[in-house]
């Protein structure tokens, strides 16, 4: 066999925008489908309707806020507006750290997580959370509230932060 120059097909620095279209810095809207638009504003008011029924029956003058909604009522708004497959989430990142406790037979942990939420359209949205759990006799019961508990709130605050989403498409639209 011959000593054949063979060129070499590799590519050791890759172009970046080769792979990817960088369009972060645009003034145009973000990018939301006619259907998210309708089914983000139909949570919405649905969502005031909840609140305005919560008022109604408010005792002694105390008013509910949005975030006191259970977790029931929200997942079933994002199911019935959305639709059981119009909407998923996914957990991005999450810690647990333990609590000091004077009991050693006991434990104590505080959770972060933030979860991603995602629309059958495309659209996204992210919400943190933070669970606890106190005095559990077993670390892996103390850790899977801990995270039970932070998950479900982040997921709560991401389906409420969808509005946000939509007041950002349209202060976008009212300023091009």
């Amino acid at each position: 066999m011959g000593s054949e120059n063979i060129e070499s097909t590799a590519q050791y620095f890759p172009d970046i925008y080769e792979f990817e279209e960088f369009n972060d810095f645009s003034d145009e809207p973000p990018a939301l489908s006619e259907w998210g638009l309708k089914k983000i504003a139909q949570l919405q008011i649905k969502l005031e309707q909840l609140q305005s029924i919560k008022d109604s029956k408010s005792y002694f003058g105390a008013k509910y806020n949005m975030h006191n909604f259970s977790r029931n009522e929200l997942y079933g708004l994002a199911n019935e507006v959305f639709g059981f497959n119009g909407w998923s989430t996914k957990i991005s990142n999450y810690n647990i750290n333990d609590v000091p406790s004077d009991d050693e037979s006991r434990f104590s942990a505080i959770c972060q997580v933030t979860v991603e939420l995602f629309l059958k359209d495309g659209t996204f949205k992210d919400g943190s959370g933070v669970g606890e759990a106190l005095n559990l006799p077993f670390k892996y019961q103390c850790y899977e509230k801990a995270k039970k508990e932070a998950v479900t709130d982040a997921i709560k605050n991401a389906i409420l932060g969808l509005r946000e989403v939509y007041y950002e498409y349209e202060l976008k639209l009212e300023h091009n």
